[in-house]
C-alpha cells in the first residue's frame, strides 16, 4: 500500500487517493506482473467522520513513514509529519497523551495497524471530555446555593418568629417595671415561648394579688391601731380617778376594795399603753395574773389559774395583750355553774422552731357546730370587731399574731361539751432565744 497522493484532472479538480499494489502470479505461482488500484480516501472519510462527531475531535492516518494518509481537516494531506512532535509522542503499537494547540489542550490516543504498519491518531479537545463533568459540577454548585440560600431564609424566619415574642415579652416588661401591672402576654403556641408568656401572666397575677393583700393588711393595721387609740381616750384621767377612789377605801378602811382598785389601775395602765409595741413574757404573764387575781375579787376563789412555762422564757419577746383576752373568753363563756372553782391553765410545749401554749380550762365547753363557727370566724380576713363587753377578743389576739409573725402561727381551739375547751397559741422560737433545757 501507497500513501495518499494527490491528482489533478484536465478539469483542474483535485482528488486525493491512495495505491494499493497486489502481485500477479500464474498457475504455477510465478509472478507475471502487478496490479495497482488507486482507492479514493472517501471511501474512508465516511467511517472516520462517524467517530469524529462523536468524539468532538479530528482523526489523522499517517503511514510508517510518517506521511498523512487521511486528514479529518484536509490540511495535512499528503504532507510528511515524521519530524513533527504529534507523530514522535505517538511511538509504539497504541497509547494515548497529552498535548496544547493554539493553547487548547487535547487528549491524543493512536493504534497502530499490523497488517499496513498505518497509525490512526485521534485528537479530542480536554473540553469535550469534561463537558457533563463541568455541568454536573455546575449543577451540583447551584443546588448547593440554592440549598444555603433556601436555608439562610428558613433561619431568618424562624429567627424572626422566635425573636417576635420575646421582643414583646420584652416590651411588657419594661411596661411592668414601669409599674404597668395591667398587662397581658397573648399565648399563641404551646411551646417553650408560650410556657415562658404563661408564666410571666401567673406572675403577675400572682404580684398583683399580693399587691392587694398588702393594701387589705394594712386597712387592718390602720383599723386596729385606729381602735387601740380609741381606747386610750385620755387614760391619765382615768388613772388619777381610780388611785382618788383607792385613797378613799383605804382612808375608810375597806382594804379589799383597796386592792381590787389597785389591781384595777395595773390593768388599765398594762392594757391601754401602746398596743403595737412588745413585752416580755414574764410581764404578759404578770398581767394575766393579776387579772385572774381581780376575777377572784369579784368572785372570790372561784378561778384557780396554774401557769407551767419555763423560766428560759421570761425574757420572751412577745406583742402584748395575748393570753389575757383567752382567759377572758373563757372565764365569762366557759364559766360551769356546776362547779365550786373553774381551773385555768397556762402550759407551754416547744419544738425545734416553735413555741406551743395550751390555754385550759375545765368549764361547760362547746359543740361541734359552735366550735367550728369559731375557728372559721378567726379565720376570716375582715378586720376584728371590738366585743361588746370591752375586749379585744380572741379573733384580734389571732390576727395580730398572724400579722407580727407569719400566716403560720396564730390560735386554734379544741372542745367538747362537758369537758373544757383548750385553746393552742403557736408562735416562732427565735433563734436569738435561749435553747430551752
Amino acid at each position: 500500500m501507497f500513501g495518499t497522493q494527490a491528482y489533478t484532472s484536465n478539469l483542474q479538480s483535485t482528488r486525493y487517493a491512495f495505491t494499493v499494489v497486489r502481485k500477479i502470479v500464474d498457475g504455477l505461482w510465478n509472478p507475471i506482473g502487478l496490479i495497482a488500484v488507486e482507492a479514493n480516501i472517501s471511501n474512508m472519510e465516511n467511517q472516520v467522520t462517524e467517530l469524529d462527531n462523536v468524539t468532538h475531535g479530528k482523526s489523522l492516518i499517517v503511514d510508517e513513514k510518517g506521511k498523512v494518509v487521511y486528514d479529518s481537516d484536509k490540511s495535512l494531506l499528503t504532507t510528511d509529519i515524521s519530524h513533527s512532535e504529534l507523530f514522535q509522542k505517538a511511538a509504539g503499537i497504541a497509547g494515548s497523551f497529552y498535548d496544547t494547540v493554539n493553547n487548547e489542550e487535547r487528549l491524543n490516543i493512536y493504534s497502530s495497524s499490523t497488517k499496513t504498519n498505518w497509525k490512526v491518531i485521534i485528537s479530542i479537545p480536554v473540553d469535550e471530555l469534561t463537558r457533563d463533568v463541568k455541568v454536573t459540577r455546575n449543577v451540583t454548585l447551584a443546588a448547593t446555593l440554592s440549598i444555603i440560600v433556601l436555608a439562610l431564609m428558613i433561619s431568618i424566619i424562624l429567627s424572626f418568629a422566635l425573636t417576635k415574642p420575646l421582643t414583646q415579652m420584652i416590651q411588657l416588661m419594661k411596661k411592668v417595671q414601669g409599674g404597668d401591672l395591667d398587662v397581658t402576654f397573648r399565648v399563641q403556641r404551646r411551646d417553650e415561648i408560650g410556657l415562658l408568656g404563661h408564666q410571666f401572666n401567673r406572675m403577675l397575677a400572682r404580684i398583683r394579688q399580693l399587691i392587694q393583700d398588702i393594701y387589705q393588711i394594712e386597712e387592718q393595721k390602720k383599723e386596729a391601731e385606729l381602735q387601740a387609740l380609741q381606747s386610750q381616750i385620755n387614760p391619765h384621767f382615768i388613772y388619777n380617778t381610780l388611785e382618788s377612789i383607792r385613797m378613799t377605801a383605804e382612808l375608810n378602811d375597806d382594804i379589799e376594795a383597796a386592792d381590787m382598785i389597785s389591781i384595777l389601775g395595773k390593768l388599765l395602765r398594762y392594757s391601754t399603753s401602746d398596743v403595737t409595741s412588745r413585752t416580755t413574757m414574764k410581764q404578759e404573764l404578770g398581767y394575766v395574773r393579776n387579772y385572774v387575781e381581780l376575777l377572784n375579787c369579784r368572785y372570790p376563789n372561784r378561778f384557780l389559774l396554774q401557769i407551767d412555762v419555763p423560766k428560759e422564757l421570761d425574757n420572751y419577746s412577745i406583742i402584748k395583750l395575748v393570753f389575757q383576752p383567752i382567759i377572758e373568753n373563757a372565764a365569762y363563756h366557759g364559766l360551769d355553774d356546776s362547779k365550786l372553782q373553774m381551773h385555768l391553765s397556762i402550759k407551754c410545749e416547744y419544738t425545734e422552731n416553735m413555741l406551743f401554749f395550751h390555754i385550759r380550762d375545765d368549764g361547760c365547753g362547746m359543740d361541734a357546730a359552735t366550735l367550728d363557727k369559731l375557728n372559721t370566724a378567726m379565720e376570716k380576713e375582715s378586720p376584728p370587731k371590738k366585743s361588746i363587753i370591752g375586749g379585744i377578743g380572741m379573733k384580734n389576739v389571732h390576727q395580730r399574731v398572724r400579722l407580727h409573725y407569719g400566716a403560720a402561727y396564730g390560735i386554734k381551739v379544741y372542745s367538747e361539751p362537758g369537758n373544757g375547751t383548750d385553746v393552742i397559741l403557736s408562735l416562732p422560737l427565735l433563734e436569738t432565744e435561749p435553747m430551752l433545757g
